[in-house]
């Protein structure tokens, strides 16, 4: 099983140290726990990355980047 979430901007807190550096909040990590507790594996797409591909190839290369790191060979599935 996975799960992919796109994690928008009230998913993360910035440090007061370093407001630049964005890390997931703890609501946004307990429901990870939860689902991969439940055995799911859980794919996170932070709004920041997401929104620096400039076009559809950059965002499909990411995309299958992430299902490649999960376990699913995309390299099989038929491209258009």
């Amino acid at each position: 099983l996975i799960a992919i979430e796109v994690d928008g901007p009230f998913h993360f807190i910035s440090l007061l140290t370093d407001k630049s550096k964005k890390i997931l909040n703890g609501s946004t990590l307990l429901k990870q726990r939860l689902l991969a507790a439940a055995g799911w594996k859980v794919i996170s797409i932070p709004y920041f990355e997401w929104n620096a591909l400039s076009d559809q190839l950059e965002k499909k290369e990411y995309l299958e980047g992430l299902l490649n790191e999960a376990g699913l060979n995309t390299s099989t599935a038929e491209h258009s």
